[in-house]
């Protein structure tokens, strides 16, 4: 799931792949 929070574009609370 790192790429849910840039998929969707929403913040990287999800998974912060890129802090």
């Amino acid at each position: 799931m790192c790429e849910t929070g840039k998929l969707t574009g929403k913040p990287k609370r999800f998974a912060p792949d890129n802090p």
